[in-house]
């Protein structure tokens, strides 16, 4: 489907990643597991959802840092420079 700027066919189409952090790890307590799922709905409406269970009170702060260039590299603006 290169270039042809639509996945329609294929919606709406989902993706999920879980991990599992042992109590004890980085020095938390409790079993903690979280999942991710990311969702490309026939709308075309991109939406991550995210779930977390853990065994005991613990603290847990997720977020995300991705980056996505839908410019398909057509975008000058996009170039930056460092001095």
């Amino acid at each position: 489907m290169p270039g042809s700027g639509s996945a329609r066919g294929f919606l709406p189409a989902d993706l999920g990643f879980t991990t599992t952090s042992p109590a004890g790890e980085e020095g938390f307590p409790g079993e903690l597991k979280v999942t991710v799922k990311y969702i490309l709905g026939d709308d075309d409406r991109f939406t991550m959802e995210y779930f977390a269970y853990t065994d005991a009170d613990t603290y847990i702060n997720l977020s995300n840092h991705a980056y996505f260039d839908m410019s398909e590299g057509m975008d000058e603006t996009l170039v930056h420079s460092f001095a």
